[in-house]
């Protein structure tokens, strides 16, 4: 029985077909997307359990962050310019207020209504029976009346 050395083990580096996928999901963003043009033959596979394309990915993530955190005061002090430009279109102020409370984490909250459809079974023995006895209810009789 082979014996490990005592501490960490390496990571082991992206193989290509990796570093492919990883190239892939970071220009699409789509994860089906960048498994056809990385190769791998089947959906399901689990590209992403790897701890090197975790990292790959995560590394990416934080580089984007970082970057999108270094010109954040640039573009604050842009969308400032325009709300306070007296040559700037009132639309235009408006829209660039929008974006400021948006970046600032105060959107409003995006309303939308759910309509949800219920449908009986009518297959089983049992809905069948309780349709006829509400069918042969008089029809007279106000809803919630017995």
């Amino acid at each position: 029985m082979p014996r490990y050395k005592p501490g960490r083990r390496k990571a082991r580096p992206l193989t290509h077909q990796q570093h492919l996928y990883v190239q892939a999901k970071i220009l699409t963003g789509s994860k089906k997307e960048a498994l056809k043009m990385a190769g791998y033959k089947e959906k399901w596979e689990n590209v992403e359990d790897s701890k090197a394309v975790q990292k790959a990915l995560a590394d990416y993530r934080a580089k984007m962050d970082k970057k999108f955190m270094d010109q954040a005061d640039k573009v604050a002090n842009l969308l400032l310019g325009v709300i306070e430009d007296p040559d700037t279109p009132a639309s235009a102020k408006v829209t660039a207020i929008k974006d400021w409370l948006d970046r600032a984490g105060l959107k409003p909250v995006d309303k939308q209504e759910i309509e949800e459809k219920r449908a009986i079974d009518t297959t089983s023995r049992l809905s069948r029976d309780l349709i006829n006895k509400l069918n042969m209810l008089p029809k007279d009789k106000e809803k919630g009346e017995v």
